[in-house]
């Protein structure tokens, strides 16, 4: 598909445009490797309490063009291989890939601007949801910082130095097994049973544990806490893992398109596999 523009006075004057934050937060500033991907969520809803937008919440310093003001052609049918790129779990099973460029066309105001688009070039407008992963992705040959008036988290690892609750999303394009084997956990557990006696090392053991809330779909949260020596009824034994206060390991999921709050004294890290 080839598309030609014709850019009047509005086109130009609209090429300088800044990316604003409707976000209630604050914004970050986050590096990626070349052609790395690292894990992003919104953290808040727009200030007018509705789902932001994807222009809203993430950005580049990098913007490569895509159109010609000149020609009113695409500089290229590949520009985006060139351009910073976000990819949204669509909640059939795949992703919806945009493209952050400058001298992007949007149709609805005849006029370029930066910020994310499809590989034609076009504007687009993409709500996403508080806690809803995603993947942002720097080109290969730049390391590239994105602004987020969300959560940028980090490379496939997420690590938190934050003591308090922090958001994170799952960006797959499936629901994420908190216990499954697509997340590695690299967090201190805290004892649930003691060994010798068959009892919880304390009632309250659950307390001083890593803590993960799960939104249970009805307003609530499924809580569930980071702890060794948990029972595993399946395999009547004990192991390493998420469990209830009880002790006892759950099976617990991250739905697609939606996050967790997590909490751990000192922070957190966990990787998450592709």
């Amino acid at each position: 598909m080839k598309k030609s523009i014709v850019f009047g006075a509005l086109a130009l004057a609209g090429a300088a445009f800044a990316v604003e934050s409707a976000t209630v937060g604050y914004t970050t500033k986050e590096s990626t490797g070349a052609g790395k991907f690292v894990i992003g969520a919104a953290q808040f809803e727009a200030a007018n309490g509705t789902t932001a937008d994807v222009q809203e919440l993430f950005s580049s310093s990098f913007a490569p063009q895509a159109y010609d003001l000149t020609t009113g052609e695409l500089t290229s049918e590949t520009w985006y291989e060139a351009a910073p790129q976000i990819q949204i779990p669509n909640g059939v099973g795949g992703y919806l890939v945009y493209y952050y460029g400058s001298n992007v066309y949007d149709e609805a105001t005849d006029s370029v601007t930066t910020g994310w688009a499809d590989r034609y070039g076009s504007l687009v407008s993409r709500v996403v949801a508080p806690g809803q992963g995603v993947w942002l992705r720097a080109p290969d040959s730049d390391n590239i910082p994105f602004l987020s008036s969300g959560s940028v988290l980090g490379e496939g690892t997420v690590t938190s130095t934050k003591s308090s609750f922090e958001i994170v999303g799952n960006p797959l394009p499936a629901a994420l097994a908190i216990n499954g084997n697509k997340v590695t956990w690299n967090i201190v557990p805290v004892q649930a049973y003691d060994l010798e006696t068959g009892e919880l090392t304390s009632p309250t053991w659950y307390e001083a544990a890593p803590q993960i809330q799960i939104p249970n779909g009805v307003g609530g949260y499924l809580v569930y806490y980071y702890g060794s020596n948990v029972y595993d009824e399946a395999t009547d034994s004990v192991t390493t893992g998420w469990a209830d206060r009880y002790g006892s390991l759950i099976d617990g999921v991250v739905p697609v398109a939606t996050g967790a709050w997590m909490k751990n004294d000192g922070g957190f890290e966990f990787t998450v596999e592709q």
